[in-house]
């Protein structure tokens, strides 16, 4: 009777073995690390699609982070030939619509550092629901995974003052 069950058990495993196919591994995501002004702090709620977001709503200064994966753009047949026909389909939206006007742009400076390329542009403008003139900072970053879009802004008024901690943040984006 023994025998009888053991001989069962193992006809039973090698039958579920068989049937379970071969299992593949898949990893989504990774680490994403950026360095923002130590007056900043971690917020939600700025954008829905932002994997980060940061605030001092003192100061009235705001940093976004969202990525889009070469991976899931590629499931979506969605394609890009690079960081400059990227950042034309993004840039070209900041600001754009009902509720903006006097939208001035600058001129997009392109940097390689290691393997991450940047464009980085300015971007002024009037806010006609908010009633504010705003100033952005928007650093497009391809990696050899993801493509991210880091915007920050403040009010105009305050370009001067913080358009370089702008620009800096987006050199800090890393990913592991």
């Amino acid at each position: 009777m023994k025998k009888s069950i053991q001989i069962f058990v193992l006809f039973f495993l090698v039958q579920m073995a068989n049937a379970q196919g071969k299992m593949i591994e898949y990893k989504t995501g990774h680490v994403v690390k950026l360095s923002v002004p130590e007056y900043m702090s971690r917020t939600s709620g700025l954008n829905d699609d932002a994997c980060l977001e940061f605030q001092n709503a003192v100061k009235e200064v705001y940093t976004i982070v969202i990525q889009d994966d070469k991976e899931s753009l590629k499931l979506a047949e969605l394609s890009y030939d690079g960081i400059e026909e990227f950042y034309d389909i993004i840039f070209k939206e900041l600001g754009v619509g009902e509720n903006y006007q006097n939208r001035k742009v600058g001129t997009p400076k392109k940097r390689t550092i290691g393997n991450y390329k940047y464009i980085i542009n300015e971007c002024s403008l009037r806010d006609k629901e908010l009633e504010v003139d705003l100033y952005y900072v928007m650093g497009i970053v391809e990696t050899p995974n993801s493509f991210y879009q880091v915007m920050s802004w403040t009010l105009s008024e305050n370009k001067e003052k913080f358009k370089k901690e702008f620009e800096n943040i987006v050199y800090t984006l890393k990913e592991e």
